[in-house]
């Protein structure tokens, strides 16, 4: 593969969506631009630059960013709903913007003495074999905690023979504009990868046009229009859902319930 001239830059543009603390990569089509790098290159070393001009040294394995990555969102206050754009300058390096979700740039913060920053290759080897397991660890307990969802007894839920899934209604389904379908549902049932309109209906009977979208980032697949139905129809963050899934057709047809209509069965 030829190389890639500096003078005619590629971007990549990538959503943050829930757990990309854990779970952000390069699409791989993009790989295509970077000379000599594959899905099976394995672990190596790449460099992100601010417009601040700091580098930030992270290990990217196959196309997917691993430590130092985490250290990148916390020191620039990186949210669910933001967007990434990473400007390809050649080898493994990147100039980086970030957008808030109204698509205007993001402001920078000051650092403060306490913050380490990882701008070496050597302080990320060190960062590896120190810290940053240990937070790394109470960051995904936290995580599971915050992505537990309801059993069937909890929500007094009584299945139709339809496949469903169990949610938690959170704050980041509104930053981010929509509710993610567990892997292995999607996998089961049809959904995985599926881009097309779909409809929503809800405990009224109500019925709802919605979007089916894939992100190609971490492989979920979500129900996009969330904000809209959400507002309307006057949810609460913290309420249980369930999405019954009527018809995996070409347009497909999901059946919401609520927390309020869930204990009322």
């Amino acid at each position: 593969m030829s190389k890639i001239s500096p003078s005619k830059p590629h971007h990549c543009f990538q959503p943050l969506i829930p757990g990309f603390l854990y779970n952000f990569s390069i699409p791989g089509s993009f790989l295509k631009y970077i000379a000599g790098r594959g899905e099976d290159n394995g672990e190596e070393i790449v460099i992100l630059r601010d417009k601040r001009e700091i580098n930030w040294y992270i290990k990217m394995d196959g196309y997917h960013f691993k430590d130092g990555w985490k250290n990148f969102c916390k020191e620039n206050n990186l949210q669910v709903g933001d967007f990434v754009v990473l400007k390809h300058q050649g080898q493994l390096i990147f100039d980086v913007l970030i957008f808030d979700p109204t698509a205007c740039e993001r402001e920078y913060r000051s650092f403060t003495q306490s913050s380490k920053l990882i701008t070496s290759s050597s302080d990320l080897h060190a960062n590896i074999s120190s810290s940053i397991p240990k937070k790394m660890k109470g960051m995904k307990k936290k995580q599971q905690e915050e992505d537990k969802v309801p059993s069937n007894e909890e929500v007094r839920f009584k299945p139709s023979g339809h496949p469903y899934w169990l949610a938690v209604n959170k704050s980041g389904y509104l930053t981010w504009g929509g509710v993610p379908i567990p892997k292995a549902f999607a996998a089961e049932n049809g959904l995985r990868k599926r881009s097309c309109e779909m409809i929503l209906t809800d405990e009224k009977g109500k019925s709802w046009p919605m979007t089916l979208r894939h992100a190609n980032s971490s492989g979920t697949t979500y129900i996009g229009c969330w904000r809209r139905f959400h507002e309307a129809i006057g949810l609460n963050i913290g309420d249980h859902l369930v999405f019954e899934l009527l018809d995996d057709g070409e347009k497909p047809v999901i059946k919401f319930h609520s927390k309020s209509q869930l204990h009322s069965i």
